[in-house]
C-alpha cells in the first residue's frame, strides 16, 4: 500500500502533475491486492475514484522498492488511459463475432441432421439453409480473426503508452526496464502462470507483461502477441531514458 501511494504520489509530483486525472489518483489511491502466485506480474482496474492495483507475491519477492514502483506506475498509466475498459469493450466484439461463427456452424449442422431420411423437398431445402450457414461462417471466421489482430495491435500500443508514462517518473525507464528484465527471467526459469489464469485469456492483456512462455500463440508469430517483447519495450524506455539524459543501465 505504501510502495502504491508513494508512486501516485511521485507521478503528482512529476511533469505529468498537469494531468487531473493522475492529481486524482494521488488524492484517492488505489486499493491494493496481492495475487498469491509466484508468477512476477502486475494488473490495474477501474477508473475515477474506484481503481485498483494488484501485484502478485512473486513480483514483491523479486523487485526493489524503485522497480516495484516504476511497475506501479506502468499499471497507472493503464488506468489513467482508460486501457482497461477499452480492453473489455475489444474482447467484447471479438466474442460477438465468434458468436456469428458458432451460429454459422449451428445453422450447419442442423440441416445435415434434418436432411437424414427426408424427401427430396426436404433435401433441397435443407442444401439451401446450408450453404446460407456456411456464408455466416464466412463472414463470423473473417471479422473474427481481424478484430482478434486489431485487438492485439491495439494492446501492444497500449503497453507502450504506459511504459511511456512510467517512465516520465525520475528514474521511472530504467527501474521499468530492470523489473521487465526480472519478469521476463522468471518465465525462463520455469516459473509457471496458475492463478492468472491462461496467457491468452481475456485478462492477459491487462497484465504487466504476457511472456511468451505464458502465451502459446505469441510464439508463432509477433502479431498476435498481447504485449511486446521484453527486448522492444526495454529498447523504447532507453530513447525514453535518452531524451531525459537519464543513466540507463540493465
Amino acid at each position: 500500500v505504501r510502495t502504491v501511494t508513494q508512486a501516485c504520489m511521485a507521478a503528482a509530483e512529476s511533469e505529468l502533475s498537469v494531468d487531473s486525472r493522475v492529481l486524482a489518483l494521488a488524492e484517492h489511491p488505489p486499493t491494493v491486492f496481492v495475487i498469491p502466485t509466484d508468477e512476477p506480474n502486475a494488473f490495474a482496474a477501474g477508473s475515477g475514484q474506484r481503481t485498483v492495483v494488484a501485484v502478485s507475491e512473486g513480483l514483491l519477492q523479486r523487485l526493489n522498492d524503485k522497480e516495484l514502483s516504476a511497475v506501479v506506475a506502468h499499471e497507472i498509466g493503464h488506468v489513467t488511459h482508460a486501457d482497461v475498459g477499452h480492453h473489455m469493450q475489444q474482447a467484447a466484439m471479438a466474442a460477438g463475432f465468434a458468436g456469428a461463427l458458432d451460429l454459422g456452424w449451428r445453422m450447419l449442422m442442423e440441416p445435415r441432421a434434418r436432411a437424414k431420411g427426408t424427401d427430396k423437398g426436404d433435401s433441397e431445402d435443407a442444401d439451401s439453409a446450408m450453404v446460407g450457414a456456411v456464408a455466416i461462417m464466412a463472414v463470423g471466421a473473417v471479422q473474427y480473426a481481424l478484430g482478434t489482430l486489431l485487438r492485439l495491435v491495439s494492446s501492444r500500443q497500449d503497453e507502450f503508452a504506459a511504459d511511456a508514462f512510467a517512465a516520465q517518473l525520475p528514474g521511472g525507464a530504467e527501474a521499468l526496464a530492470r523489473a521487465l528484465r526480472k519478469i521476463e527471467a522468471a518465465a525462463n526459469e520455469g516459473v509457471r502462470r496458475d492463478a492468472l489464469g491462461l496467457g491468452g485469456g481475456a485478462l492477459a492483456s491487462c497484465y504487466i507483461s504476457n511472456e511468451e512462455q505464458h502465451d502459446t500463440p505469441s510464439q508463432w508469430s509477433e502479431w498476435l502477441r498481447t504485449h511486446p517483447s521484453t527486448d522492444r519495450r526495454i529498447a523504447r524506455l532507453e530513447q525514453l531514458s535518452a531524451t531525459k539524459g537519464e543513466q540507463f543501465r540493465v
